[in-house]
């Protein structure tokens, strides 16, 4: 025995070593496909109207049923309820109603005591929406269509047969509802306070309704005795119906299709019409049944005007409230808008020319013109003519960003003036990083006296008229630290705090990736509020188009009549749990998930190195949980443009990265190593620019003692398919390739019908800065499919049938040139999907691409798909 004991003391440390072995085996498991169905997703956080609870469902793509979980501010509460299908709170806040999967019931819970009431025999619910109301509607299941209505506090009780549709209007205070028997349909209002009901109007259709915070408004087509089609107009207020007006259709020459509203000044009624003799089409002389005429002189090419052809326009009318007289606003290719009392902007185009074509076509050359609405005459403003112009909230000016001064300019409408609104401020450059747009208006203040704008990290405050001297509102600490600045809440005008002059602000640094919430005082100082090695929401301040992904965005929810907020916060190795705050500093944690314990997770790391022409590059770098350094380990290169700004982005495992790339956990817990990296790209160049970037990132990475550099990988779908087509045949660096729906070759797919290939390959993705024409040498470096014979990596291709994107003639292309050379190819086409693909075909790519790079990368046996003629 004694022996035995030390010998087993004498090998200790290798018991350690298989003990750790076997639980890091159990603690660590492998993403299966099993884990993503039943990997929980948190769905419609929600806050009551007064901020003193919130709640969420957990659900998941196992099933349709969902957890409900429901959580007090002062956490003195919390419970949770399985198999909900949804809920709502009640205005008051002090219900809430629930409906059970698979069951036509509502359960009401009394937030107070906690009491609950099922009621049976419930197809639908809604709560009137008044904050002094308690009212809760049901439609009731079975054919007789009843509606009931229940006070949740008195317990008082009506119900109502024959109910078609229920309408809310003046801010949800008033209810009407549609009633259908046999052929009649009446409208009557419903005073819940005694549960009578009034008639307002009977007929037999109701066509449209429209309403805002003080009337609704709703048309109805009849037909008299003698065959004549009318339109009638009705104005609902809280003390009558109003007839507004009844025209002859024939006398009007249009149909009237639906309400658009109230003007601003209450003067007249907007609503949309045809006009029948007005198509956007061919005539029967011009459409010919053997041949098709195509001429430079064409606005739109054919098969543009093919899709359009026949389509009916609709234009927009105005009818006087106080004589009837009807007016109409826009003619074939305008677009109007009211922008304030009695005026309207007209954006005219010139011709029927699609938007693809703007950069080039004469026919998309557009004007401006603001139309009175006391005289309905039209005024067209030169100044504005081909500009994109925004109106401010008040109507009081037209702000538009000159690309060739560079420059904000306000054209106030009552003046006729322009103003150069950022004058005197230096140092602002108004495009951004990537896309050298503008990110243009953050928001106006209170009666346009104010228009905050954003530059690429910064937001300034001017005055529209240029009089007092503009300012940075962020104080230059975005310039100065790297850091976007944007309005949260996306929304302008939006003033989340009690005090007018406060500002909620999102940022992030662009060097560290850190994400948070700031204040801003207008006129005042600047205060950081959460802010770290986090991610809440980037989905206004990131440089990269695709990543995260967008459910990765959490714009804070804020309760309707409290200073509430609710609020995500996740890191790469950490779920996105659900906060409360009032102040975004102090925050309560109300939601704890943690799915990824008990897998190989990851850890993410922001890298930085140098290109060949000294700039700096960024990339993140994931690890598995179990990583060990004295290992060395395969790496998949991944790209698109720029990536890095989701360093703490908490990716959901998934069989495909939407339905098109590698999903990193599920790489990454089997032994991967992934690296995404940002592509700075240069115009002319789109292919050298990641050429550059990828072959650093192989040489930079590949320095590190774990990586093995002789198997490295890179993948990429649609545009970075493009890319991963262009590094195999211009680099010899990587061991394996995936590529998806990406271009193969830019000559021919540049002259095709799609509907902005011109405009794609010159300004956009990739960035060839001029016409093939011009400069063919640069249509012809950037295309692959040209020196395909340079590719000795194997590669992996994969394209659907009817891809409208990439159609798949582009794979095709690259394929029968590799297969002639005996290049090592294979190339899955998927019948199903469209610019990607999902279910069984994602489970399927999924797998063979996994095959592809485990024999390549880790030296497993070639799959048998791989061996054989398919």
């Amino acid at each position: 025995m004694i022996v035995t004991l030390n010998r087993l003391a004498k090998n200790w440390h290798f018991l350690l070593y298989i003990l750790s072995f076997f639980c890091g085996s159990a603690q660590h498991k492998v993403i299966e496909f099993s884990d993503i169905k039943n990997w929980p997703v948190l769905d419609y956080p929600s806050l009551s109207p007064d901020g003193q609870y919130a709640a969420y469902l957990i659900r998941s793509d196992a099933g349709p049923t969902s957890r409900l979980c429901v959580r007090s501010f002062d956490q003195s509460a919390a419970f949770e309820i399985e198999n909900v299908r949804d809920f709502n709170f009640a205005m008051n806040s002090r219900f809430l109603v629930y409906s059970v999967e698979g069951k036509e019931s509502i359960t009401i819970v009394d937030l107070n005591t906690q009491n609950r009431k099922e009621i049976d025999s419930v197809r639908s619910y809604q709560f009137i929406r008044d904050r002094t109301n308690d009212w809760l509607l049901m439609l009731k299941s079975g054919l007789s269509n009843v509606m009931a209505a229940l006070n949740l506090s008195t317990g008082k009780h009506f119900e109502y047969d024959s109910i078609a549709s229920i309408r809310f209007w003046a801010e949800g205070r008033r209810l009407i509802v549609e009633k259908k028997s046999d052929s009649v349909v009446t409208l009557e209002h419903i005073n819940l306070r005694d549960g009578i009901q009034r008639t307002i109007w009977s007929g037999k259709k109701v066509q449209s309704f429209e309403s805002n915070e003080r009337t609704l408004q709703f048309f109805t087509r009849t037909e008299d005795q003698s065959g004549n089609l009318y339109v009638d107009v009705y104005q609902l207020t809280e003390q009558s119906v109003n007839h507004l007006f009844r025209r002859r259709l024939d006398s009007l020459n249009v149909k009237v299709e639906r309400i658009q509203g109230l003007s601003k000044d209450s003067r007249f009624l907007f609503f949309y019409a045809r006009n029948p003799l007005e198509t956007n089409g061919y005539t029967k002389d011009t459409l010919q049944r053997y041949v098709r005429i195509w001429s430079y002189l064409d606005q739109q090419l054919k098969t543009v005007r093919d899709q359009t052809h026949g389509r009916i326009q609709y234009y927009l009318y105005a009818v006087s409230l106080s004589d009837g007289a009807v007016h109409r606003i826009e003619q074939p290719n305008e677009q109007a808008a009211e922008i304030g009392p009695g005026k309207i902007l007209i954006r005219k185009q010139e011709g029927d020319c699609h938007v693809s074509d703007a950069n080039w076509n004469k026919a998309c050359s557009h004007g401006y013109y603001l139309l009175s609405t006391t005289d309905f005459k039209r005024s067209h403003i030169p100044a504005l003519d081909n500009q994109q112009v925004s109106a401010s909230p008040e109507g009081k000016y037209l702000l538009y960003f000159d690309y060739r001064l560079k420059a904000y300019y306000a054209y106030s409408i009552s003046t006729g003036q322009i103003y150069p609104v950022t004058k005197g401020i230096n140092g602002a450059t108004w495009t951004s990083h990537a896309s050298k747009v503008v990110r243009g208006v953050a928001g106006w203040l209170p009666d346009d006296q104010l228009v905050l704008l954003y530059d690429r990290y910064d937001i300034y405050a001017f005055d529209p008229t240029g009089k007092k001297d503009g300012y940075c509102l962020t104080d230059g600490i975005g310039e100065k630290t790297k850091t976007v600045f944007a309005l949260s809440f996306n929304q302008t005008g939006l003033r989340p705090f009690k005090n007018r002059n406060e500002l909620l602000l999102t940022a992030l640094n662009t060097v560290n990736k850190d994400n948070g919430f700031y204040k801003v005082t207008i006129g005042g100082d600047l205060q950081k509020l959460s802010f770290g090695p986090y991610l809440f929401d980037v989905s206004q301040v990131k440089s990269g188009t695709d990543f995260p992904p967008a459910e990765c965005n959490f714009v804070p929810v804020k309760a309707q009549f409290a200073d509430v907020y609710l609020i995500k916060r996740m890191t790469a190795s950490e779920f996105g749990n659900l906060y409360l705050t009032k102040d975004f500093i102090h925050l309560k944690k109300i939601s704890d998930l943690h799915p990824e314990r008990g897998f190989n997770w990851y850890t993410s790391e922001l890298h930085s190195w140098r290109r060949p022409d000294s700039t700096l590059a960024q990339g993140i770098l994931y690890k598995p949980y179990d990583f060990d350094s004295t290992k060395k380990y395969p790496v998949i290169f991944h790209y698109y443009d720029r990536k890095s700004d989701g360093l703490h982005a908490y990716i959901t495992p998934d069989a495909l990265y939407y339905g098109a790339s590698i999903n990193i956990p599920y790489y990454v817990s089997r032994g991967y190593l992934v690296a995404l990296v940002d592509i700075d790209f240069k115009t002319g160049y789109t292919g050298k620019s990641a050429l550059q970037t990828l072959e650093s990132a192989a040489g930079y990475f590949g320095e590190f003692a774990y990586v093995d550099s002789t198997r490295l990988g890179i993948e990429g779908f649609s545009f970075a398919g493009y890319l991963t087509y262009y590094l195999v045949t211009h680099t010899k660096k990587f061991a394996a390739a995936s590529a998806g729906a990406g271009l193969t070759d830019l000559i021919s797919q540049f002259g095709t019908l799609s509907l902005n290939t011109f405009s794609q390959h010159e300004l956009s993705q990739y960035r060839m800065g001029s016409m093939l024409w011009e400069r063919p040498d640069l249509f012809v470096e950037n295309s692959p499919v040209m020196v395909s014979s340079n590719i000795e990596t194997p590669l992996l291709m994969m394209n659907t049938t009817h891809d409208g994107l990439i159609g798949i003639g582009q794979s095709i292309e690259l394929f029968t040139a590799l297969r002639r050379q005996g290049k090592k190819v294979w190339f899955l086409e998927y019948l199903e999907g469209i610019h990607g693909v999902g279910g069984e075909s994602a489970l399927d790519y999924c797998v063979r691409q996994q095959e592809f790079f485990d024999h390549y990368l880790k030296g497993k046996p070639m799959p048998e798909w791989m061996t054989k003629e398919n």
